[in-house]
């Protein structure tokens, strides 16, 4: 998938957090000498930062998981309307809910642009982290969201 992807590894789920601080010690990342500098200023010993180190790749993991799952549902969607369409981006943005997908069009019937369609917790769930979300990243569930976005009821409706 050619795409850019940006998550944020926040915040992490019960079951990352149960995870992280499950973990054996001698099992746990190491600590560069930044690290220890951002630990100390935390006021958290070096297990503690570790444990947080974990907890950040747990999440960001599944941040990335979601975010290609979304990118390959998206994609083959974007198939469906024709080669107008081209996904950019599945973007994380600060502490806001959701995905955002950049949509470039090249002309044709959409017109020469870039769309910036949000996929928050109104279509995602908004309590839904890990496998939960991953089983609303369907064509089903994303497909009139999208269609509706680039202003392609036309195909939503031949879709149906």
């Amino acid at each position: 998938m050619d795409i850019q992807i940006v998550t944020r590894g926040i915040p992490a789920s019960a079951d990352e957090w149960f995870r992280a601080f499950n973990i054996p010690e001698d099992e746990l990342p190491g600590l560069t000498d930044e690290d220890k500098r951002r630990a100390r200023l935390r006021h958290l010993n070096d297990e503690q930062y570790r444990r947080h180190l974990a907890l950040r790749k747990f999440a960001k993991d599944r941040e990335l998981a979601e975010a290609e799952s979304l990118g390959r549902e998206t994609t083959d969607l974007l198939a469906e309307l024709g080669i107008e369409y081209r996904l950019k981006a599945v973007v994380k943005r600060g502490l806001e809910s959701g995905w955002h997908l950049l949509i470039e069009s090249k002309g044709g019937r959409a017109g020469a642009r870039v769309w910036d369609i949000h996929f928050g917790p109104e279509i995602l769930g908004a309590d839904n982290v890990g496998p939960e979300r991953q089983n609303l990243l369907t064509a089903d569930v994303l497909r009139p969201h999208l269609f509706q976005a680039l202003g392609r009821e036309d195909a939503l409706r031949a879709a149906s």
